[in-house]
């Protein structure tokens, strides 16, 4: 049985059910870790402080300075915003091919499979406000 159970984002229909399609443990956190780093601070009314607010980021020349600022900021709040986490490690690099994009690692150890530590990745544009 699933320890953690959430719904699956993109939010939809499971047609064989007709119920909201759910994701379980592992699954679970990793989207929570992705709408974390994908919000906003200020864009979920009732939470104003979710997310981890990279907006603040946009526009900005890509410099170490920048970076680190950067993986200061997600791994702060994904620490905070996600309780199943019990260790995360995140970078920030510069992209090689485009001086205004990053791409940022997370590695994280959550509280469902403590053995396997898991990694994401995602690609970032910061001159044109694409996340």
């Amino acid at each position: 049985m699933a320890q953690l159970q959430g719904w699956a984002f993109p939010v939809e229909v499971d047609e064989s059910t007709g119920r909201i399609r759910m994701v379980e443990d592992e699954e679970c956190v990793r989207q929570d870790v992705r709408l974390i780093v994908k919000t906003d601070q200020g864009e979920r009314k009732m939470r104003s402080t979710f997310g981890a607010g990279l907006n603040q980021f946009m526009f900005q020349n890509v410099d170490l300075v920048l970076v680190n600022q950067m993986s200061q900021t997600l791994a702060q709040s994904i620490k905070r915003w996600e309780e199943h986490i019990k260790g995360i490690n995140v970078g920030v690099m510069q992209s090689p091919e485009n001086r205004t994009a990053v791409t940022v690692d997370i590695q994280y150890v959550s509280d469902i499979d403590p053995i396997r530590p898991q990694q994401m990745r995602q690609e970032m544009e910061l001159n044109q406000g694409d996340r």
